[in-house]
């Protein structure tokens, strides 16, 4: 499969790109890039990665999805590998991923979200993660009004960020999906306290998850720093017989029309619409 030159364009404004894949899906991974490019490129096959972690499963989390649990904690080992190593930022991307395809009508531009990544990366902007693929749990629809908690301060162009508030249905926004992201050596602090998190064995820590910590929703182990969103997302999982890449590309265009809010727009997240 060839790489596009968009995500070529986006993986550029980063250090390193790290890419999470599984078994045979890390087959030809890194052949996809340039080779000029290949350097930067870290292919971490999940595979290797878990035994790590098996033997800290326990036997609460063998009966509550292991899987999240190595899951996260391989989102922590990257981190920690990359930053150990000097890197400032890289992007994260799941072996599945793909690049969205704007409708023939959609005013999306592809080429206007590579530059405004650029631009935003240029600013001095205290930034952590930057999610370029996302998936709100609610859908597109019309008259569809957002939760106030999901509403996204716009920082720049094709940029805006949401600072997790107090955990609770009302006050905080779940957006999930790790297909992609980038992420700032500053926010290395927060992931290293999210995989001793991870590790504790308490039970009420069993469900602590990577996709539910990133936007803040987590109760255990919060991460309160605003996390920045490319809107529209630019990123889904592959295409899959259901149809889900779509409905996933469709919510994140509900999301860039309905929660999206302008630079001097005043948000109140002490209430929310359901």
């Amino acid at each position: 499969m060839i790489l596009s030159s968009l995500l070529l364009s986006i993986a550029a404004n980063f250090d390193k790109v790290a890419i999470l894949c599984h078994k045979e899906g890390c087959d030809g991974m890194l052949d996809r890039w340039p080779l000029d490019f290949q350097s930067r490129v870290h292919v971490f096959d999940g595979a290797q990665i878990d035994p790590m972690f098996t033997k800290h499963i326990g036997k609460l989390r063998r009966n509550e999805k292991p899987h999240v649990f190595l899951v996260t904690m391989s989102h922590v080992y990257i981190a920690n590998t990359l930053f150990n190593n000097g890197t400032g930022s890289y992007l994260f991307l799941e072996e599945d991923f793909e690049v969205v395809q704007p409708g023939e009508h959609s005013e999306i531009s592809l080429s206007a979200s590579a530059s405004n990544i650029a631009r935003f990366v240029d600013k001095d902007e205290p930034w952590h993660f930057l999610r370029l693929g996302y998936n709100p749990t609610w859908r597109a629809q019309k008259g569809f009004r957002c939760k106030a908690a999901c509403l996204c301060q716009t920082v720049c162009d094709g940029i805006c960020s949401i600072s997790p508030g107090n955990v609770g249905k009302k006050s905080s926004c779940w957006i999930r999906s790790t297909v992609g992201y980038a992420m700032h050596r500053r926010a290395w602090p927060a992931l290293q306290k999210l995989g001793n998190c991870t590790m504790d064995a308490d039970a009420d820590k069993i469900n602590l998850s990577i996709d539910n910590w990133m936007p803040g929703f987590s109760k255990n182990c919060a991460h309160g720093s605003p996390v920045h969103y490319l809107i529209p997302g630019v990123l889904s999982q592959r295409i899959s017989s259901d149809g889900s890449n779509k409905r996933h590309a469709r919510a994140m265009e509900g999301f860039a029309s309905n929660c999206v809010t302008p630079f001097d727009h005043t948000i109140q997240t002490d209430s929310s619409t359901e």
